[in-house]
């Protein structure tokens, strides 16, 4: 607290930011509206804050009436306590009565400090002692007033009669308020009846329209929530917090303008900064998100980054400790590619939050992505240290170490890997990791479970479908084994060269079927009209089919593409003219390399 009371908005209090007359009558008021709450506890809500209880602005509101008969009230008990006629224990307990309903409310009465609520129920929880204390003390006067011996028999049987009746009225508001009770506890069977009940019986709190549209948004409702989200502005339009609410929900729904709307709405309420003028808020961060949910939203389109970008500036202006802006912004710059003040952005939030993970792991990223590789370790180290389960640092680490040829770190990140599939971490991304690693290893069984885990959880994974084909042709010698896995993988990425090339090899060399290989091949060409292998591959095919001729025109043009590298085309050329009426050569298989993309 570092010996300063605590800051409350005028929505916590909206009297302590009045005016002094109407800060002060409307203070008073409210112990008319607390006894009122003991009386009749009928009207109860959850929270009592914002526009729940308008002020009393002048002398002239008639609820001042209210006020005077609530001190008129404890005057008399008051007085009655220490007057000499009262027997001394009813008196003791005048008193104590009265000193459990009184003192217990001071520090919520606003007498000394401000506190951040208008009325709490759970602070009258000590205060209605006594006021039962007080309730008892007036049944029993009341039962001693109605029992006092009549001097006929007809007295006698009135004075019986008017002693039955106080009990039985007892018995009646108990039993109305052990059923309101019950009743009670329905209300507070979960987050949405309890604010559905407060409603009911306080429209003009937005705290509780937004509460029950955060319920509803729970249960993933965001059509009711918005109503409720907007029910919300409706009753407090100059809260932040639920023009923030509109936009999510709009976000949710895919409404996007109208969310980008309900944002700059929101943004209206910030104070605008003035030329040669210093002014001082304070600025929630709950408010503050305002910033950077607007920048998420703007991010989706590529032409209005820059905005994005001055919107996360300006939050930083308004509160440099706010974190989740630096981070965002380093987000942001990192995919505009200025790398060096994402890694400014970065750093500055770590002055604040130095033990944050996210932002080591972020920061690990910037570094790795600029070369400093043992330097993005360290951070990730760090942000492993702080955060043991923080997945994307591990993830990110074993990707890392995969890539290098240090057989250790390869092993780090297989251990990385297979801890990472335990959880729930990408599955599609782990188990690929590891398939590559055990690929690489030439464990080929383990390296197929992997990858058919992939395709488990993405059927159309495009890399484990082109990779598990490469190994069983090449590595397992079962290219029959291929075929299924490549023909579902061209019926789910049509433009995968690869495919066609790999495909058409086993057609040619395996299946001996030329017609069909010529037909892929001419699909890869089609696809990458420059691909020397593709030309080179459907020339081939077009010999092998005994079409010397077409070959020959074939390997003609695929040599205009060809560099003095590229020989084998030359050779083939000078074979086919030397044997127009001799076998083809066989062509060459598709790219050693595996997809890692």
């Amino acid at each position: 607290m570092k010996s300063e009371l605590p800051h409350f908005t005028p929505f916590d209090n909206p009297a302590a930011h009045a005016g002094p007359l109407s800060r002060r009558l409307t203070h008073l008021y409210l112990i008319f509206f607390n006894l009122k709450l003991l009386f009749f506890p009928s009207s109860l809500c959850a929270d009592w804050t914002m526009g729940s209880i308008p002020l009393v602005a002048s002398w002239i509101d008639s609820r001042n009436l209210q006020t005077f008969s609530a001190f008129v009230l404890l005057f008399v008990v008051g007085v009655r306590s220490i007057h000499p006629r009262t027997p001394r224990k009813q008196a003791l307990s005048l008193m104590m009565g009265l000193s459990l309903m009184v003192f217990p409310f001071i520090p919520a009465s606003n007498l000394f400090f401000y506190v951040g609520f208008v009325v709490a129920e759970r602070v009258l929880y000590i205060p209605s002692l006594g006021f039962c204390l007080l309730i008892g003390l007036g049944f029993q006067n009341i039962c001693r007033a109605l029992s006092a011996p009549g001097t006929s028999s007809s007295s006698a049987r009135r004075t019986s009669c008017r002693k039955g009746c106080p009990p039985v009225l007892l018995l009646f508001v108990l039993a109305v308020f052990a059923c309101k009770t019950v009743r009670r506890n329905y209300d507070w069977a979960d987050e949405y009846s309890l604010f559905t009940s407060a409603v009911r019986v306080n429209q003009h709190n937005a705290k509780l329209w937004n509460n029950v549209g955060h319920a509803l948004e729970a249960r993933n409702n965001y059509s009711e929530a918005l109503h409720f989200f907007q029910k919300a502005v409706e009753a407090q339009p100059n809260d932040m917090g639920a023009h923030i609410n509109v936009g999510r929900t709009f976000v949710n729904l895919g409404l996007y303008k109208e969310a980008e709307a309900a944002y700059t709405r929101a943004l209206d309420y910030f104070p605008k900064p003035r030329k040669g003028m210093t002014y001082h808020t304070r600025v929630s961060p709950k408010d503050l998100t305002v910033f950077i949910n607007l920048a998420n939203l703007l991010v989706k389109d590529q032409n209005r980054l820059e905005e994005a970008d001055a919107l996360l500036r300006r939050a930083i202006s308004l509160r440099e400790d706010y974190v989740d802006a630096y981070q965002n912004r380093g987000s942001l710059l990192v995919r505009l590619q200025r790398f060096s003040e994402a890694e400014q952005m970065y750093r500055a939030g770590l002055k604040h939050q130095p033990t944050n993970a996210a932002l080591l792991y972020n920061l690990g990223v910037v570094l790795l992505e600029t070369n400093r590789t043992e330097e993005a370790y360290l951070n990730f180290h760090k942000a492993l240290f702080y955060e043991p389960g923080h997945e994307q640092t591990k993830f990110v680490l074993a990707a890392s170490y995969a890539d290098t040829s240090d057989p250790q770190l390869r092993e780090k990140a297989r251990l990385l890997y297979e801890e990472l599939s335990q959880g729930d971490f990408d599955p599609v991304r782990v188990h690929f990791g590891l398939a590559l690693l055990y690929s690489d290893a030439s464990d080929f069984e383990t390296a197929i479970k992997h990858y058919n885990t992939v395709l488990k959880h993405e059927a159309t994974h495009r890399s484990s479908l082109f990779n598990l084909a490469l190994m069983y042709n090449n590595e397992l010698r079962q290219p029959l084994s291929a075929i299924p896995l490549l023909k579902q993988l061209i019926e789910s990425h049509p433009s995968h060269t690869k495919s066609y090339l790999l495909l058409g090899d086993i057609e040619l060399s395996v299946r001996k079927n030329p017609t069909e290989a010529r037909r892929l091949f001419e699909k890869a060409v089609s696809l990458e009209p420059g691909n020397l292998q593709a030309r080179h591959n459907l020339c081939v095919s077009i010999v092998d089919s005994g079409d010397l001729v077409g070959g020959e025109r074939c390997l003609v043009e695929a040599a205009r593409l060809a560099t003095d590298k590229d020989h084998y085309i030359f050779k083939h050329l000078s074979i086919v003219r030397a044997r127009l009426t001799a076998s083809a050569g066989t062509p060459r298989s598709p790219s050693e390399d595996k997809d890692d993309s």
